[in-house]
């Protein structure tokens, strides 16, 4: 009896915590809509783009920073990758750009740099800068059929990887 008047109380307790966040806080972010939506891409529109460097364009929003060799890789969150040739390091050049939407985390060895672009792996040879492999579902457990992502003004967002690859977000 004592354990069942204990459930019930903090039951009650957890309820009046919810409403009185919902009340008071209604800054709080679950409660509000963003004005982003996030974008959806097949694999077969990704792969239409990912073969070969692409002119450079200037950094946005950048990410992980990867040095191999000569080079400087520099992500650009969800886009892809700027490549840049450090020769000098006083006077880098940015040579291209690898596209592969949805991208976050890069690594490189033996010429091969390893892509993710959301729940695939991707393999692309650096020797000329061409499309080698894509490994399906390798983050298959990460990416579960629905997620919370934040969007850029901070609101979390769910995204619905079952609408596709979300390659980032729209405005409103």
């Amino acid at each position: 009896m004592q354990s069942t008047t204990k459930t019930w109380s903090l039951a009650l307790l957890l309820v009046v915590m919810l409403l009185n966040l919902a009340l008071f806080y209604p800054q709080f972010p679950f409660f509000k809509d963003s004005k982003y939506e996030p974008i959806y891409a097949s694999r077969q529109e990704i792969d239409q783009n990912i073969n070969g460097l692409k002119p450079a364009r200037p950094l946005r929003k950048t990410g992980k920073i990867y040095t191999y060799n000569h080079f400087i890789f520099i992500g650009e969150e969800n886009e892809g990758i700027h490549v840049i040739d450090n020769r000098n390091p006083s006077q880098p050049i940015q040579i291209g750009f690898i596209e592969i939407k949805g991208n976050k985390d890069i690594a490189i060895k033996n010429n091969m740099m390893y892509l993710d672009n959301q729940q695939d792996l991707i393999v692309y040879n650096l020797n000329n800068y061409t499309f080698v492999q894509r490994i399906e579902n390798v983050f298959n457990s990460y990416y579960s059929s629905v997620d919370f992502l934040t969007a850029p003004d901070g609101i979390p967002v769910m995204i619905d990887y079952s609408k596709g690859i979300f390659i980032g977000w729209r405005k409103r």
